[in-house]
């Protein structure tokens, strides 16, 4: 789940953070 914090580059910037290591959490399992 992608969590968006506050607005502009602040909130992208979490937005993707939180996607990478999620999808790096995904990968290691996998």
């Amino acid at each position: 789940m992608i969590t968006i914090i506050g607005a502009g580059k602040v909130g992208t910037a979490a937005a993707i953070y939180i996607t990478y290591e999620e999808l790096d959490d995904v990968l290691l399992i996998d």
